[in-house]
């Protein structure tokens, strides 16, 4: 199951304001201080999640749990190139060359949010591309952390899928 991520390098870009931020210099000042600050790493993370969406505290305290450890915030700048790589390795790393391949053996379930600022398209491009037989592919309410504010959509999709043969 793929979920919120990468899976066509051209359809695999992100808002000004995140990934290329995060690969510059100013990226790992702000990093590095959301590591050590609550506040910064809550205004760094938000937009993670759904405009309509009230984050709780809580889980904001988790995800920074979460990342946080080994100065997992600071890092983020350094790991931000990573759309770089998938431009790089895009042939190795093409979800169409491996569902075809795969496809009779192995179970695709690809999940995407509506309202993810990053990787919204990916789900659309899986359904536009591949909408064969053996592939599902679901768009869900919800921001890139989707996962967060639909959890049981999410375990419903899973339940549906059920243990495969």
């Amino acid at each position: 199951m793929l979920i919120n991520g990468g899976l066509f390098v051209d359809a695999h870009t992100h808002p000004w304001f995140t990934t290329p931020v995060l690969k510059s210099p100013i990226g790992g000042l702000v990093t590095s201080l959301a590591q050590r600050s609550r506040f910064a790493f809550a205004e760094l993370m938000k937009p993670l999640w759904s405009k309509d969406y009230e984050v709780s505290p809580e889980e904001i305290d988790e995800l920074r749990d979460a990342i946080g450890r080994r100065n997992g915030v600071a890092t983020l700048s350094k790991s931000a190139g990573f759309v770089d790589q998938h431009k790089r390795n895009a042939e190795r790393w093409d979800l169409g060359r491996l569902f075809h391949a795969l496809k009779d053996t192995v179970s695709f379930h690809i999940v995407g949010s509506k309202d993810d600022p990053f990787e919204w398209r990916q789900a659309v491009a899986a359904r536009e591309r591949l909408g064969a037989k053996g592939l599902d592919v679901r768009i869900l309410p919800g921001g890139h952390l989707m996962t967060s504010e639909h959890p049981e959509l999410l375990a419903q999709i899973i339940q549906e899928a059920g243990p495969q043969q």
